[in-house]
């Protein structure tokens, strides 16, 4: 995205990467409710919105501009929650790999404060994703790299033996919530632009879920539903990745405007709470 001119940035929400972590995450797992429901994850995107906006003004002294959103997987539910309702913020939605309600009728459990990754249980999940017949989609030395570097990302990690990043539970409850019917926002009530973009062997978002979305979309005039070979639910890890690099850049552009000139990465954090804080 910056090579082709967009100024990016990169959200952690609390719990993650850089970004603090939650306070009671120093308690048992099983002594709070999920943290990071989707609600509250909409209201860091709110924050981060204004923020990226801000500085967007401060430096071109024009008046604020809107903003695009990616959003993977559990992170289209805060992100369609959001753009749901500040439209006058988002020019355009992606929703990769996005998560459609199941027709489950059981109330949905309610999990851990949060649970413990391990390397080993990611490389078991990627793995996983892929048909039994079918290679391999991963390159080797690619998984090597990300796999400690997902570990380092929980500064944590290291205390437990095997180490595991802590991640907040609010995701999975979410996932279950839609599981049994319940998605978290209104697809209707989006007006902006969407991409639903997922790779073939997604059983994550499958055809169905994306055909689901793309019909739910009544809001908006400006809809695509992409599907990209050879790709599964994590495919921005995968061979196919830059197939999907085309796809969202494409659809951001628009073929309506020219390349702006070329802008750093910058890496977003999120603090808790929003105690008093702008």
């Amino acid at each position: 995205m910056s090579a082709q001119g967009y100024d990016v940035w990169a959200l952690d929400f609390i719990g993650y990467g850089g970004s603090e972590r939650y306070e009671v995450m120093r308690q048992p797992p099983e002594a709070n409710a999920p943290l990071g429901r989707a609600p509250e994850a909409a209201r860091q995107i709110a924050a981060a919105v204004g923020f990226v906006r801000f500085n967007a003004v401060r430096a071109s002294r024009q008046p604020a501009t809107r903003v695009s959103l990616i959003a993977h997987s559990w992170g289209s539910i805060p992100a369609g929650l959001y753009v749901s309702e500040h439209p006058e913020a988002v020019e355009r939605l992606v929703q990769f790999g996005p998560i459609a309600p199941g027709r489950g009728t059981a109330p949905a459990a309610v999990g851990p404060a949060y649970v413990y990754v391990t390397e080993d249980d990611q490389r078991s999940r990627f793995r996983g994703y892929v048909p039994k017949s079918e290679d391999e989609v991963f390159d080797a030395a690619h998984l090597a790299a990300w796999c400690p570097a997902y570990i380092a990302s929980d500064p944590t990690s290291h205390r437990r033996s095997p180490s595991s990043v802590a991640v907040p539970g609010g995701p999975a409850a979410d996932l279950d919530a839609a599981d049994a019917g319940h998605l978290g926002y209104d697809p209707g009530a989006i007006t902006v632009p969407v991409l639903i973009v997922r790779g073939e062997w997604d059983s994550v978002c499958t055809d169905a879920d994306a055909q689901w979305l793309y019909d739910a979309l009544t809001g908006t005039s400006i809809k695509r539903n992409v599907t990209i070979s050879r790709g599964t639910h994590v495919m921005h890890l995968e061979s196919s990745r830059v197939a999907l690099y085309r796809e969202v850049a494409a659809f951001l552009d628009g073929d309506e405007r020219p390349a702006p000139p070329r802008r750093d990465i910058k890496p977003l954090r999120a603090a808790p709470a929003w105690r008093g804080r702008s």
